[in-house]
């Protein structure tokens, strides 16, 4: 995501909101949610493209796995 500011002639621009919903997930992991003005929990709605979004999204997490430093085995178990 950059600032509108930092985009260059050319680029697409997405917008999107951060609506309050209440968020509830049962025993097998599903996970179900409301809108909730009371909520202080907020889901990402994306205007435009969801094709783009998901070509953004997995060049963004991309780019944020390769920057976690890799530790050999040796060196998070603490073996010598």
């Amino acid at each position: 995501f950059l600032p509108q500011s930092e985009c260059r002639d050319g680029q697409e621009e997405l917008g999107f909101t951060l609506e309050p919903v209440a968020v509830s997930i049962d025993d097998e992991a599903h996970t179900t949610w409301r809108a909730s003005e009371e909520s202080t929990v907020r889901l990402v709605f994306i205007q435009g493209s969801h094709e783009l979004y998901a070509e953004a999204m997995g060049q963004a997490v991309n780019g944020l796995l390769r920057e976690i430093p890799l530790e050999p085995d040796d060196a998070r178990t603490g073996k010598t």
